[in-house]
């Protein structure tokens, strides 16, 4: 609802942290997951750690973006329509690209975790995304 904000609340709500880098050069990263809402709140958590942010919501969307551009790492959803999360690894993998990605899943069983990490994924993340371990693979990421 399109409501006035109180004085004594604006006051009292703190602010996000800004990142402050000395670089200049954002690192890029994709996101590619088929529910809008998972796509804007990690988007959001990304852009707060200094993050470019693309996002597609199928895999078939996703190959295409990283056909074309640079990321430094991708973050795929592993249930989405068209092509899947482990259908558009193995097809990464097949073709020798090694960019860094995670999986996402809101799946968190030890079987699901190591069919993903055998089919190529780096990362396994579930969903609700811990903003301290998104975080930690940020910034090990190269600039």
């Amino acid at each position: 609802l399109p409501l006035p904000i109180s004085e004594k609340i604006a006051q009292s709500t703190p602010k996000p942290p800004r990142i402050k880098s000395g670089k200049t050069t954002l690192k890029r990263v994709l996101i590619a997951d088929d529910n809008e809402i998972n796509l804007l709140l990690l988007g959001n958590m990304l852009e707060l750690q200094g993050c470019t942010v693309d996002s597609a919501t199928n895999g078939r969307e996703a190959l295409q973006l990283i056909k074309s551009n640079r990321y430094q790492m991708a973050f795929v959803d592993l249930n989405m329509p068209v092509m899947s999360g482990l259908q558009l690894i193995k097809m990464l993998r097949s073709r020798h690209n090694r960019l860094k990605v995670a999986a996402i899943s809101a799946y968190a069983d030890q079987d699901k975790i190591n069919e993903a990490l055998a089919a190529g994924f780096d990362y396994y993340l579930t969903k609700p995304i811990d903003a301290n371990q998104l975080n930690e693979l940020v910034q090990a990421l190269p600039a």
